[in-house]
């Protein structure tokens, strides 16, 4: 059994959303400053890394973080590869894939792995994302759990569209996955958000348990 960690490290320097809290973690208790323990004090958005969207992140009467479905968390995964040329993820792009039957839960590995534009040490506006009428596909074909390579489902300009064709049909969103070392293929899934009640969002660890 292999195990693929797909989080992205959470630290300081890291790139987050534009306008986003950046992330502050420090030493509130320290050792060597002569306390008994060290505490790490946590700051960051709940959007931080390798994180997973609920509906209220768009829609404001949506569920919050602890409503979903632990069953569509777990299970069998496909991650698929979208060509290196491709500037964005549409309707078209998806049939092209020629998939009679999709599986309940997709991930995209995209020109974001191949560019590797989670390791860069700012945030990149120019990745690739899904449009609405991708969206719109997805929940046709009876998709339940859709994830991508960056840090958004949808583009960096006019993104609530997508979010919001998404998170109405309470479709899971998993963003800022590290696909670089993940082949296209069959995986058992493991997406854990942790448990912030009410929240619109929740920092996950993300594992794939090659078959």
């Amino acid at each position: 059994m292999k195990i693929f960690d797909v989080t992205v490290p959470i630290k300081n320097s890291m790139p987050v959303w534009t306008g986003d809290p950046k992330v502050n973690n420090k030493l509130f208790f320290s050792i060597d400053s002569g306390e008994e323990t060290n505490v790490t004090s946590i700051q960051m958005s709940a959007h931080t890394g390798t994180h997973i969207d609920a509906p209220r992140h768009f829609i404001n009467s949506g569920e919050p973080i602890e409503s979903l479905d632990l069953n569509t968390l777990l299970g069998e995964v496909e991650v698929i590869e979208i060509d290196s040329g491709a500037d964005h993820v549409d309707a078209i792009t998806l049939k092209s894939l020629d998939k009679q039957i999709w599986p309940k839960r997709v991930l995209f590995k995209t020109n974001n792995s191949l560019l590797r534009l989670l390791e860069k040490d700012h945030f990149v506006q120019n990745f690739v994302a899904l449009l609405p009428d991708a969206a719109e596909y997805l929940i046709k074909m009876g998709v339940k759990l859709v994830g991508i390579d960056y840090l958004s489902i949808a583009p960096f300009e006019n993104g609530s569209e997508t979010h919001i064709e998404l998170l109405k049909k309470n479709l899971i969103v998993i963003e800022g996955l590290n696909l670089v070392d993940v082949a296209p293929g069959f995986y058992d899934l493991i997406a854990l958000p942790i448990l912030l009640i009410g929240a619109d969002g929740a920092p996950a660890r993300v594992l794939l348990i090659q078959k």
